[in-house]
């Protein structure tokens, strides 16, 4: 009943992978339950021990769903960082005061959790000490199944990406990204301010009038080995393939091209800020987006990352900043379909007939099965001289 309970709560707050991790490391004070012990001042202190290790896990579950349910977001999504780096003892109550109804439930839920886990981790006690009376011991294939989940427990706290999701690590990190991030926010602002009037003091002027319109594509993970548009064999840009066909030379495809850094952070600060270097006293060159706004653009973020170093030192110099994705990292399931509702209000905008959109697109980031739809992959139904050629080479799936 413990373990259930447990598992219940995680599953509320976890996809299913990490359902199963999460279960894994919540395992060795569960089966302590499992063990019979003949003190009964041992009993109390493993009552207490089990009691409070699994109220760790439920309150992580719990807070996990309640953010999933109410922002589908994730507890480190830039979204919630910022929210929790952001806000005061007087702005978390006035919060609470419009949300009380869903703290009252998720609370409940917490509650009731609680008052399980001590009822049965008592209960289980109670039982050890009958069994500690009649001097049994376990079955030999009990104590063996308990030994095996306890090898399986050790291996999981070994591995650094299962053990970081522990509540008490998970959420010390957790606080730890708040204090960084608010230490970040300074002079965060002060540089976007900074950029701002340092394009301004430039005055930027257009060369050509009349209404413009340009949008600027950022993809991660794919390269021009990758897209038909420059002779790969098969076909994974068929859309700027017929608009190459239909533009003919209106249509330039720089076909010696690199991305200017070897890692996103980097990439996008040379390619933004021309890649000059910084000057006298760490003074930044002049930005992209600053210069597009001192000219006269309305400037756009839309992104389908979830990146706090992107959003601060980038997105937040746009007019209007959407941010799709509020679960981080790269295994996320956010497709970039989800941004198209987003391009398109920009390009109705009414507002201004000057415009830079700005669109930040996952592309292939692993895991590549989360890239697309559920058994949509156009290239599994068949087998193609590119996967010939990749077979033949020894590659792996």
């Amino acid at each position: 009943m413990v373990g259930a309970t447990l598992l219940a709560l995680i599953a509320m707050g976890h996809d299913g992978r990490r359902t199963a991790q999460l279960a894994v490391l919540a395992l060795p004070l569960v089966l302590w339950l499992a063990w019979p012990l003949r003190s009964a001042r041992m009993r109390r202190v493993r009552t207490v021990a089990v009691w409070l290790w699994a109220m760790g896990f439920a309150l992580d579950g719990v807070v996990r769903a309640y953010l999933l349910d109410t922002y589908q977001a994730a507890p480190d999504g830039a979204m919630v960082l910022g929210a929790a780096a952001n806000t005061n003892a007087r702005e978390s109550g006035e919060y609470l005061q419009m949300h009380w109804r869903s703290a009252v439930i998720w609370s409940g839920a917490l509650l009731i959790a609680g008052a399980l886990v001590g009822v049965f981790a008592r209960r289980g006690a109670v039982a050890d000490a009958a069994a500690a009376s009649a001097r049994t011991r376990l079955p030999f294939w009990t104590r063996s199944i308990v030994l095996v989940l306890l090898l399986v427990a050790c291996v999981a706290y070994a591995s650094k990406p299962w053990r970081r999701l522990h509540p008490a690590i998970f959420w010390t990190q957790w606080s730890h990204s708040v204090q960084t991030l608010r230490g970040a926010w300074a002079n965060q602002q002060e540089v976007r301010d900074r950029s701002l009037a340092q394009a301004r003091a430039m005055a930027p002027v257009f060369t050509k009038a009349g209404p413009s319109t340009v949008v600027l594509v950022i993809t991660d993970s794919i390269n021009r080995d990758n897209m038909a548009l420059y002779g790969y064999g098969r076909p994974t840009t068929p859309r700027l393939l017929a608009h190459k066909a239909q533009a003919g030379e209106q249509m330039a495809v720089l076909q010696n091209a690199w991305s200017v850094d070897a890692s996103t952070l980097p990439a996008l600060r040379n390619m933004f800020h021309f890649g000059l270097p910084q000057g006298e006293n760490n003074e930044n060159p002049p930005h992209l987006l600053a210069l597009a706004r001192a000219a006269g653009y309305k400037v756009w973020w839309i992104s389908n990352h979830d990146d706090l170093a992107i959003e601060q030192q980038h997105a937040r110099f746009a007019n209007v900043v959407d941010m799709v994705n509020r679960t981080p990292g790269r295994a996320s399931a956010s497709l970039d379909g989800e941004i198209l509702d987003c391009v398109q209000e920009a390009l109705e905008d009414a507002s201004t007939d000057r415009k830079l959109v700005v669109v930040h697109l996952m592309g292939a980031h692993p895991h590549y099965s989360l890239r697309f739809p559920e058994n949509a992959n156009p290239f599994d139904d068949h087998v193609d001289a590119v996967e010939t050629g990749l077979v033949n080479n020894g590659r792996p799936a």
